[in-house]
């Protein structure tokens, strides 16, 4: 029989990314690093400076991306 200890849970707790790095932005886009260091600098892509570092806050990228979409419809059949 094994003994419980309150850390078990702790070691394996996930946590979500709440900003991501510029490869990992740039991967979950499908666009290169190239692109979003250029789109970074334009102001177009929202994004967090912190000193030299440069994070990709996970929300304002989803709704970002959200907000560039154009044409389609709301339901199947619908114009």
């Amino acid at each position: 029989m094994s003994s419980y200890s309150p850390t078990d849970d702790a070691d394996t707790l996930e946590v979500p990314a709440l900003a991501m790095t510029q490869a990992q932005a740039a991967e979950a886009l499908a666009i290169s690093e190239r692109t979003l260091r250029t789109w970074t600098r334009q102001g177009r892509v929202p994004h967090v400076q912190m000193g030299r570092m440069v994070r990709y806050p996970t929300d304002r990228l989803l709704a970002w991306l959200e907000a560039q979409t154009k044409g389609g419809t709301d339901a199947i059949g619908t114009p």
